[in-house]
């Protein structure tokens, strides 16, 4: 019976052993010992971590009892390079998102790779750094984001598109 999408998920959601345990493997075959002096994992939990990863066809054993991410295996930490960049950008300005309006925010999570928020006291000037790009930031109460000019330029329409809707449902 063929693996399914949902037991790949399943299998490499278990525990962050498994992700190291392909990333690991990825670089080169490796036998138990090694794998688990590399690791810093008792052989008897890698044991275990690696029967899921062969049962779901992500690792296979060599003739030599090496351990090889299969192709199945390398397309997985592929999938999860892709998911992980979003998802680190969203938790890492999560401050700062969790008080945007999503229905009036269309910039992707990707043209933020490379801000930063802050949080500031009252009265306190908002300062951005500047890494040979053109930064500049916007505020939502004492949450600031830094980012590209052009990202902030959108926040800003999104933010005073959503201030005006509130101010116009307030009022009728």
């Amino acid at each position: 019976m063929p693996i399914g999408v949902d037991e790949i998920m399943q299998c490499v959601a278990g525990t962050e052993h498994r992700t190291d345990i392909l990333r690991t493997l990825s670089e080169e075959n490796k036998d138990l010992r090694d794998l688990s002096d590399d690791l810093d994992i008792p052989r008897a939990t890698l044991r275990h971590n690696l029967g899921k990863l062969v049962d779901t066809a992500l690792v296979e054993t060599t003739v030599g009892n090496e351990y090889r991410v299969t192709p199945l295996g390398e397309a997985t930490l592929s999938g999860l390079a892709v998911f992980r960049e979003p998802l680190d950008v969203a938790t890492r300005l999560n401050p700062f998102l969790s008080r945007i309006d999503y229905d009036e925010f269309d910039v992707p999570l990707s043209a933020l790779k490379d801000g930063e928020t802050d949080r500031i006291d009252a009265g306190e000037p908002v300062r951005t750094q500047s890494s040979g790009r053109r930064r500049t930031a916007v505020t939502i109460g004492y949450d600031v984001l830094s980012a590209d000019t052009a990202v902030i330029a959108r926040f800003r329409q999104a933010r005073d598109r959503s201030v005006q809707r509130r101010t116009l449902r307030s009022t009728t």
